[in-house]
């Protein structure tokens, strides 16, 4: 079963890169390319290199990521059965920052204010309230 684990803020940082890149096997659809290894809570999780994952992650950019989590379908260097974890995607800090602004403006638009304003024109709704 494969269920979704988010990571956010602070959690991202305890998030480990694995030293060195990786060639995908010569079986794979990804042949030619290579691969970056990271670990959370002790289960790794992998990122071509081309994903911006890889270089916001070097930035310490990453606010959340999102994994998805299959239960049991990996094994441990003991042969033991672990979860596997897959890099669904990820947000930036500034991404996070211009929706937090995005959200506080929308809530702004309220028919009160609007009223209040007794402008008419959206843009100058828009004007009003970016200042």
């Amino acid at each position: 079963m494969k269920t979704i684990k988010l990571l956010e803020g602070r959690e991202c940082l305890r998030i480990k890169a694995i030293a060195g890149d990786f060639p995908y096997s010569l079986t794979s659809k990804l042949t030619g390319e290579r691969y970056r290894r990271f670990a959370s809570n002790g289960l790794a999780f992998v990122a071509d290199v081309r994903d911006k994952f890889c270089n916001d992650f070097d930035l310490g950019n990453v606010y959340s990521i999102e994994l998805g989590v299959s239960e049991g379908t990996g094994t441990n260097a003991d042969g033991e059965a672990v979860d596997q974890l897959s890099l669904n995607g990820h947000t930036t800090i500034l991404q996070e920052l211009n929706m937090a602004k995005t959200e506080v403006l929308l809530k702004s638009f309220t028919l009160e204010n609007i009223i209040a304003s007794k402008i008419t024109d959206p843009d100058e709704i828009i004007a009003l309230h970016t200042k």
